[in-house]
């Protein structure tokens, strides 16, 4: 090949090395053509995707979530790709941080999911809640208040620093206890995953459970803990200590079993 001849369109031979050369050479020029064209335009071609939709308008680049309303006519593939960055707000949150690859990225978005998911609870759950919050604390999201033996006790559903614990671990989110009371939705969130992990607790006591009411021994967890509550039903109601307020286990299983809604396990 490389000592071939070639007719050009002038009728004169060209080697191959010639050839090459001058078809070099048009490339070139095409590319600086193409250059004007994008600075005739308004548009560097330096620092853009080299992607198009339809046409040099439709350039792949992120746009200015502050002129969504203003943006030029563009290709089809932009405008779902506008349509989606406008309508999710943690999309926008994570492009303008750097994109979608980085590990906080990941973490946002999961985040978000699951904080949609906590915070619903059935109406059941929230009036049960909202009662066992009456009793607490008169629904005081801001109460707070520490026992004689230094044990803190926060929130409208008065929570302690070990349940806390137990909450940041199922939950997979971290807070002190004072982010906990200054902040109603969090205490919401931790509030529907007490009541489900207590859920689960009833429903593995088996037969032994089964003439109790379920807000009731819903009620005795929250004030003795699960093992409290696994203890209350297994000795029959025998085992039944007392707070540092006065109020017995049994008081909470007979306020809490009369609320409307309520049912058997």
């Amino acid at each position: 090949m490389h000592g071939q001849k070639l007719n050009s369109d002038e009728g004169s031979i060209m080697s191959y090395q010639e050839l090459l050369g001058k078809a070099r050479k048009a490339a070139a020029s095409a590319s600086e053509s193409g250059n004007n064209r994008l600075a005739n335009k308004g548009t560097s071609s330096k620092g853009r995707s080299r992607f198009v939709d339809e046409d040099i308008s439709g350039l792949m680049t992120r746009p200015n979530p502050n002129k969504f309303g203003a943006l030029a006519e563009v290709g089809s593939i932009t405008k779902i790709f506008n349509k989606v960055y406008a309508s999710n707000e943690n999309i926008a949150k994570l492009m303008d941080q750097g994109g979608f690859n980085s590990k906080e990225a990941k973490a946002m978005l999961g985040k978000g999911k699951a904080d949609t998911t906590e915070m619903k609870g059935s109406e059941e759950d929230l009036n049960f809640l909202s009662n066992l919050n009456q009793s607490e604390s008169s629904g005081n999201s801001e109460a707070d208040r520490t026992n004689k033996d230094g044990r803190r006790f926060a929130g409208a559903g008065q929570f302690g620093e070990a349940r806390l614990d137990d909450a940041r671990k199922g939950l997979g989110i971290s807070f002190t206890m004072d982010e906990f009371k200054n902040s109603p939705e969090i205490q919401k969130r931790v509030s529907l995953w007490h009541i489900k992990d207590i859920d689960k607790a009833i429903d593995n006591l088996g037969d032994r459970g089964k003439n109790y009411d379920r807000n009731g021994l819903r009620s005795v967890a929250h004030l003795g803990g699960i093992k409290g509550m696994n203890k209350y039903v297994k000795s029959g109601g025998q085992y039944n200590p007392k707070d540092e307020l006065g109020t017995y286990l049994s008081d909470y299983y007979a306020k809490f079993s009369s609320v409307e809604g309520n049912r058997n396990v």
